[in-house]
């Protein structure tokens, strides 16, 4: 039906506690998009992730998962063969904070643009 999916894990495999005290935090995540084409040389896209940690990674102290999401739509315009515009918006939000950095995981809307040329 035109919806591509894919999951990835993220290990790390620090073992030096003092350069990063969440040595072995695992992260998943979960994707889905889909595009379509809108007429012209317009195209449009809309995407949403589900990722979890395995703790905070932050603050190895914490225990508990943490999950997060996010939701983007974009536009993209092919201006040639080699030229490419594209704009985005993404809402970004955890189901809980981190008592280590709160400020990280708050609801988040932003966007931005690009131009792509290729050669």
């Amino acid at each position: 039906g035109g919806i591509d999916l894919s999951a990835k894990v993220y290990f790390n495999v620090t073992d030096d506690e003092d350069k990063f005290e969440a040595a072995h935090d695992t992260y998943y995540e979960v994707s889905a998009s889909y595009s379509v084409d809108l007429g012209g040389n317009l195209s449009g896209s809309l995407s949403a992730n589900l990722g979890s940690w395995d703790g905070d990674p932050y603050d190895s102290t914490e225990n508990g998962d943490l999950l997060f999401y996010s939701v983007t739509g974009g536009l993209q315009y092919a201006a040639s063969d080699n030229i490419t515009l594209s704009a985005y918006i993404t809402h970004s939000s955890a189901e809980d904070t981190l008592q280590s950095a709160p400020e990280l995981f708050d609801d988040e809307t932003y966007g931005g643009a690009s131009l792509s040329i290729s050669f």
